[in-house]
């Protein structure tokens, strides 16, 4: 089982001492989750799920800023040039995609003849191919550094690159495509080692009086609701809005609206704009601030309870599946999200207390689950082989997972976070 972090190519990953945002080096550890397995690495057989490579899961907090990030980053073509997840399996994502393209459409005076949208790292395009429809013939973009995603895009006709953004692919982008009215970023911000380029970049590209919208997790929600498992090697910063407008501020930037999400568990969308533009700041910029400050999340004092939560779910949540096992009952799981195996890894599951994970994502199937050599299959094997119990893990999602499995599924569903309910 390999804990080496080098191979022929290079170092596979660094240890991070200075904070991404502020450049200070007091950072304080709160979570430690172990070495684990990437989360979003699907191998072809158990034995090499088993003997995946592991890297420090450590969350550590700045002192300076208040930003929370992990103290181990793993070399970003590892993660994200050839990848599982498709954005389009999930109904949820989609309405929240088709309400965004709708919304902005007014709220930015869109027009397909002049208007220029580009989607970072936008997977197979399921939120430009919303922007498709709202406003037919707009021109689009999605940059996404997955080739194999990329390709679906272009297959849906949104076109793409296969690049992470980066100056020199904005300053590319620019002289190929012109400057952009709306850049969106859903759910990769987080994922950035380097914020500070990764704002320049998207600055570089918007027009005077563009916008660049950052959907990320909010780091409240991961706080108030044990959202521990959503601790991954991609998910680099658990990010509050006192330290981000401390990284606006220095680049140039504003920030001019946030708004909270309800999906994957609580997300956050922070709307910045060019600090000379003339977008102006709204009010719910300052409430977040006060939030920030009101709930101490710019102290470390609150985070150093928040472990021993953190360890009694996941107790409880061993008990009662070693349980359920040794009483002859049967447990599969639903959706082999990277917080679900970053879930199984932290607990110690193996096929012997998880059967099996279903999953609707036709390039995860046959897969097996990182770490743990738990083999993924199609979402029929509920019917095929049914457990007694179904362990979900993509919680976020569990009501459109009920439903989906309401016909072929009628035992017992577990829901592991914030709280262990059986129902």
């Amino acid at each position: 089982m390999g804990n080496n972090r080098k191979d022929e190519v290079g170092q596979k990953s660094i240890h991070h001492e200075r904070c991404r945002i502020c450049g200070k080096n007091n950072l304080k550890p709160y979570l430690d989750l172990g070495n684990l397995p990437l989360a979003n690495n699907l191998p072809n057989t158990a034995e090499e799920a088993i003997a995946m490579d592991r890297y420090p899961l450590k969350v550590v907090f700045c002192e300076n800023c208040g930003l929370s990030q992990l103290s181990e980053v793993v070399d970003p073509r590892i993660l994200f040039s050839n990848y599982f997840y498709r954005s389009s399996m999930s109904n949820t994502y989609v309405k929240h995609c088709e309400a965004m393209a709708k919304s902005f459409h007014a709220k930015y005076n869109l027009t397909p003849a002049t208007s220029f949208i580009i989607d970072v790292a936008g997977n197979d395009g399921t939120l430009l191919n919303e922007f498709k429809k709202e406003l037919q013939g707009v021109k689009l973009l999605n940059i996404d550094p997955a080739k194999n995603i990329c390709s679906i895009s272009r297959e849906r006709g949104i076109p793409a690159i296969d690049e992470f953004l980066s100056i020199n692919t904005a300053l590319s982008i620019l002289v190929s495509h012109g400057k952009a009215d709306v850049i969106t970023a859903t759910n990769v911000f987080a994922h950035v080692n380097d914020m500070r380029e990764f704002i320049l970049s998207a600055k570089l590209l918007l027009h005077y009086n563009g916008v660049l919208v950052l959907e990320f997790p909010y780091l409240i929600d991961y706080i108030e609701g044990l959202e521990y498992a959503t601790t991954y090697h991609e998910h680099l910063s658990y990010i509050g809005i006192t330290p981000l407008k401390l990284l606006c501020a220095e680049t140039g930037m504003k920030i001019i609206s946030v708004e909270k999400q309800n999906i994957h568990c609580g997300t956050v969308r922070v709307t910045m704009a060019h600090t000379y533009s003339n977008r102006e700041i709204e009010e719910s910029v300052e409430r977040f601030l006060v939030k920030d400050l009101a709930g101490d999340y710019t102290s470390f004092a609150k985070y150093e309870s928040w472990e021993t939560a953190c360890w009694k779910n996941k107790t409880e949540l061993k008990s009662i599946i070693h349980n359920l096992v040794a009483h002859g009952y049967k447990v599969a799981a639903f959706a082999a999200s990277a917080k679900g195996n970053t879930l199984l890894n932290s607990c110690s599951f193996t096929e012997k207390q998880i059967a099996y994970i279903v999953d609707d994502t036709p390039e995860k199937q046959n897969k097996f689950s990182p770490g743990t050599g738990i083999p993924i299959l199609p979402v029929e094997e509920l019917e095929r082989n049914p457990p007694d119990y179904l362990l979900i893990l993509a919680w976020n999602f569990t009501d459109e997972i009920k439903a989906r499995v309401k016909d072929i599924y009628k035992g017992y569903f577990i829901i592991p976070v914030p709280a262990v309910i059986i129902e």
